[in-house]
């Protein structure tokens, strides 16, 4: 499994479904994030698996209650053709709130949001956030995710030693000097 993770991580096809957006903080205080998605027909929501924003496919291993100071901006990656983006769920103090992102995010899935940029201004302006979607921001352990990320780690470690130490040995054989050859027989 890890070694299908790491290959897929250079994989052009999916790296082709990459694609980001921004939320900014314009409120007055502290807010936190948690970039939901919509999944199949009956459009089953769950959190967006963010990606990293670097070359390559590498999932983050944290995408929820991701925290936006005021003023400051933070752009997310994910892939696009896995999930349909939907909602930005928005914790602010004790509340939770929703910014809707796509209205009818089952109609036509799966393709990019039509908008990229999205400004959070006080959050007692936006919608109460449905209990569905609220219970997404709750701490939830990803055994999957840790598992894969563990697993593609100690793939990569390993190709790392194993080419590390071919090259040594190629070195020291290069290194040896080579006996000399009677051609006279």
């Amino acid at each position: 499994m890890g070694c299908l993770v790491a290959l897929n991580s250079f994989n052009p096809m999916s790296l082709a479904f990459k694609t980001e957006f921004s939320v900014t903080n314009q409120s007055n205080e502290r807010i936190a994030v948690t970039p939901v998605g919509a999944i199949g027909r009956d459009g089953h929501r769950s959190r967006l698996p963010l990606l990293a924003d670097a070359p390559g496919y590498w999932f983050l291993p944290r995408n929820a209650n991701l925290v936006i100071e005021s003023g400051q901006t933070r752009r997310f990656v994910y892939d696009w053709d896995d999930i349909q983006f939907s909602e930005l769920l928005i914790e602010a103090g004790a509340q939770r709130y929703v910014l809707i992102v796509d209205s009818q995010p089952t109609v036509g899935q799966y393709r990019r949001p039509a908008q990229t940029s999205f400004t959070v201004g006080a959050p007692a302006t936006l919608v109460p956030a449905p209990a569905h979607i609220a219970v997404l921001a709750d701490p939830q352990v990803s055994w999957r995710r840790t598992y894969v990320a563990v697993s593609t780690t100690v793939v990569l470690a390993y190709l790392f030693a194993k080419a590390w130490k071919r090259r040594r040995h190629l070195r020291n054989n290069r290194l040896r000097p080579t006996s000399a050859v009677n051609f006279e027989a």
